[in-house]
């Protein structure tokens, strides 16, 4: 059986700087660009599910979840 997982294409600009670093890390460790920005991605997400997932004063806004 198939996954139903679909990869989407999600792409910012940065700093050409911020990028340089990039590139050398990702050589250091030798991984592509896009593996430290996923491994990042996916630790800043996982702390924003531990912030939004506490229990909420009932009179606040309700966010939906993901």
């Amino acid at each position: 059986m198939k996954s139903q997982i679909k990869n989407e294409l999600v792409a910012f600009k940065c700093p050409t700087p911020f990028k340089n670093k990039l590139v050398k890390y990702a050589n250091l460790e030798m991984v592509s660009i896009s593996d430290i920005m996923r491994r990042g991605t996916i630790a800043e997400v996982a702390n924003l599910d531990a912030k939004y997932k506490q229990s909420r004063n009932s009179t606040w806004l309700s966010i939906k979840e993901a």
